[in-house]
């Protein structure tokens, strides 16, 4: 019975993708509308959580961003489908999304949105910040500090909520970190502006959800962090 319960559950994990895939590429009867918008307005609370949590605790924790940070990736997925079918009925491009992976997700951003760069190093590090919040190995990194080295980017931003010590916090308690939503809500900003710029028809018309990010208010939270919060654009270079 435990055999048949496990294959029942992997049938119907995969009849899951199998029908989401379908939705991808097949025009189905019936009506679909914005839900990366959604998506946002729930960031937008969230944020106003994270913000306050952290102002009265350390400056800086929050476990808020646990909630936010997933939700900002599943945005920007979302954000990238719906760009791609409005006013189109070619969903040819969207097919590194049917493999398995958010990887994949960051392969779409280079190819089709010319993301390149500090940015795409970015996304790829969001997207592993978000599988680490949601696929959690709360277990040694192996690591002194208890952080992963191959996200060692992130915390050399100064975005961890670290003792900035050789021996610091758990793992998971560094990814406490309003630090890291504030610029998780600015990589993803950026990733929408590049998405909604690639096409001339559609961009004023997306350009609306650019701006709906920006109103969360990260960047006044992200100037008062080091400049290495920031794109690399707006750098002073003289900082670094």
């Amino acid at each position: 019975m435990l055999s048949d319960a496990l294959t029942n559950g992997v049938n119907m994990s995969n009849e899951g993708k199998r029908d989401r895939d379908a939705r991808l590429f097949t025009q189905l009867d019936g009506c679909w509308g914005s839900h990366h918008s959604l998506m946002i307005y729930v960031v937008q609370e969230i944020y106003q959580l994270s913000r306050s949590q952290a102002r009265s605790m350390s400056g800086n924790t929050s476990w808020f961003a646990y909630a936010g940070i997933p939700v900002l990736v599943s945005a920007l997925q979302s954000f990238v489908i719906e760009y791609e079918c409005f006013l189109s009925s070619d969903r040819s491009c969207l097919k590194p999304l049917a493999r398995s992976g958010l990887g994949r997700l960051v392969e779409l951003l280079a190819t089709r949105y010319h993301v390149q760069g500090n940015l795409l190093d970015e996304a790829n590090d969001l997207i592993e910040v978000r599988n680490e919040m949601i696929h959690p190995v709360p277990l040694p990194t192996g690591t002194a500090d208890n952080w992963p080295r191959y996200l060692r980017r992130v915390k050399d931003l100064g975005l961890a909520q670290s003792t900035g010590q050789a021996t610091d916090y758990i793992f998971s308690d560094q990814l406490a970190s309003h630090r890291l939503f504030a610029w998780s809500c600015r990589v993803t900003r950026d990733l929408f502006q590049h998405v909604a710029s690639s096409n001339r028809e559609k961009s004023l018309m997306q350009q609306v959800f650019v701006d709906q990010l920006t109103r969360i208010g990260f960047e006044s939270d992200l100037a008062l962090w080091p400049a290495a919060a920031m794109p690399a654009a707006q750098r002073n270079p003289e900082s670094d």
